[in-house]
C-alpha cells in the first residue's frame, strides 16, 4: 500500500449534506462518511468526475444554521 497523503486527520461522521454540482445547477443529498480540516467524503447516487466544481451546504448537529462552501470532487 501506498504512503498515506493526507494532511489532516479524518473522522467518521454521518451528516446530511446538501450539494449543487456549478456548472448544470443540479441539486442532490447526500449522507458525509467522514470530515476533515481538509475536506469531506460523502455518497452520491450518481457519479461526479473528478475537478467537479460543487458547492455543498452542510448541516451540522449543534448549529441551526448550515455551513455553505465551495469545493471540488478529488476522487
Amino acid at each position: 500500500m501506498g504512503e498515506e497523503q493526507r494532511h489532516f486527520i479524518r473522522v467518521s461522521s454521518r451528516l446530511t449534506a446538501i450539494f449543487k454540482v456549478i456548472k448544470t445547477g443540479k441539486v442532490r443529498r447526500a449522507l458525509t462518511k467522514d470530515i476533515s480540516a481538509g475536506g469531506i467524503c460523502f455518497v452520491t447516487e450518481e457519479l461526479l468526475e473528478p475537478g467537479t466544481a460543487v458547492e455543498v451546504e452542510l448541516k451540522l448537529p449543534d448549529r441551526e444554521t448550515p455551513i455553505t462552501f465551495l469545493g471540488e470532487v478529488a476522487w
